[in-house]
């Protein structure tokens, strides 16, 4: 039977899926498949990438969280204080540094696009570059709340930027004003949900002034963040310049098909997941610093057996309903086929990333940054080559599949890793997974 709290993550993960459709129907019916289209997603995937990176001082927050609150309450509190202030920080000045090198970007990711699209492209990426100065910060409150046990606000946290992108694309659409000069609000967004994470956790840890010398304990969180993320970068950042980089080269329309069907793709993906993510990572992270083994692989278990059959209906549902719904709310023709071929690819990539996501947060609680780089640094190698490959006759479908295929050689080694950690860590030579 479902429990309460099962069908309340799920209506979340419907609310954050509802977000996502109707910012790209909204995409669709203002833009279709066009050089236009192709130079304001491909603007988001290039603020998208860099968002990812910006996290590079706070990735592993919640790790450290639970090691200080082993401590003691005062300890955690403290420390979540002195990594809130770095994160504003920190994502102040990346934000800046975007703003700054975006042009240069521009030329990596769109080699192919003209000069003009690049100019547009580098434009909507400066404008929304205020955006990425919130995501550090919204990732340490959303760890931070996912520490203690508030799952649901955690989520609601993560639904502000694609919610406030939705409502400025209804708002340029019933105005009909152009998408590119709403980059500007998007950044202005971002700001705001910097002042709104401030406000939900600062009546918490603000009280508690630091200990003298703190700010050097926030030196171990860095150090082992920036190493962390370089593994995971090495993955985001790569196959996103791969794609893009590819992608521009390709017929005009190419961008647009693929990352119309990459957010229908991470939409399936999305509900299935929910805020079961960070619940994955939390009861991963507690029990690995209480060396609790049972509550490590009870996690796993629950997350594997939850997502997986919801994340299969739900790819069926919407390659079932995808035709009729592109035909119903889209009035261009569009080339409906290649899309669908696309996301029934896409939405294995994805399924095989979220069932990663077990392992992966194994290897993150361990802290082996090593093993991150090496493994996602195969997995550009391996995407890279295959992306230079014609798979299929299918032009729509070969990145896709070079995607997938990548991605299963990583899954593989992750949890070899993970086995071997789990040995390590609680001295057995068994693991339930």
């Amino acid at each position: 039977m479902i429990s309460r709290t099962q069908l309340g993550y799920s209506a979340l993960g419907a609310c954050s899926v509802a977000i996502g459709l109707a910012n790209s129907i909204l995409t669709l019916r203002m833009l279709g498949v066009s050089g236009e289209s192709d130079v304001w997603l491909l603007s988001l995937a290039i603020v998208a990438t860099f968002a990812f990176l910006s996290q590079m001082g706070v990735d592993q927050f919640l790790i450290f969280f639970e090691h200080e609150r082993t401590r003691g309450a005062s300890h955690a509190l403290v420390f979540a204080r002195a990594a809130c202030q770095w994160a504003i920080v920190s994502g102040v000045v990346f934000a800046i540094l975007v703003a700054v090198v975006s042009p240069i970007a521009v030329q990596f990711f769109a080699a192919g696009l003209s000069s003009q699209a690049k100019v547009n492209t580098s434009g909507i990426v400066t404008a929304m570059a205020a955006q990425i100065a919130a995501v550090p910060l919204a990732h340490v409150v959303r760890q931070y709340l996912n520490a203690q046990g508030r799952y649901v606000l955690s989520y609601i946290v993560g639904l502000w930027a694609p919610l406030i992108m939705t409502i400025l694309l209804l708002y340029a659409y019933l105005t009909s004003s152009t998408v590119s000069s709403l980059a500007w609000l998007v950044g202005a967004g971002g700001l705001m949900q910097m002042i709104f994470c401030t406000a939900l956790v600062w009546p918490q840890i603000g009280g508690h002034a630091p200990q003298q010398g703190y700010w050097r304990t926030l030196r171990p969180l860095i150090v082992a963040s920036l190493a962390m993320r370089t593994g995971h970068a090495l993955h985001n950042f790569f196959s996103a310049l791969i794609i893009n980089a590819t992608l521009s080269s390709l017929s005009p329309g190419a961008i647009s098909i693929f990352q119309y069907a990459s957010r229908f793709a991470s939409a399936a993906a999305g509900i299935a997941v929910g805020p079961q993510g960070g619940i994955l990572n939390a009861q991963v992270s507690r029990g690995w610093a209480e060396h609790d083994r049972r509550a490590v692989t009870t996690a796993a278990w629950d997350f594997s057996k939850r997502v997986l059959p919801i994340l299969v209906a739900f790819v069926v549902a919407i390659w079932y309903l995808l035709p009729t719904i592109i035909g119903l709310l889209v009035p261009q023709k569009m080339p409906i086929d290649d899309l669908v071929l696309a996301f029934l690819i896409l939405s294995c990539w994805y399924g095989i990333i979220q069932m990663e996501a077990v392992f992966v947060a194994i290897v993150v609680a361990a802290r082996r940054a090593s093993f991150f780089i090496a493994v996602n640094g195969l997995f550009v190698v391996v995407f890279s080559l295959l992306s230079r490959i014609t798979l299929t006759p299918w032009e729509h479908a070969n990145l896709p599949l070079a995607a997938t295929a990548a991605q299963l050689v990583s899954i593989v080694l992750y949890a070899g890793l993970a086995k071997l950690m789990m040995r390590e860590h609680f001295a057995s030579l068994q693991f339930p997974l």
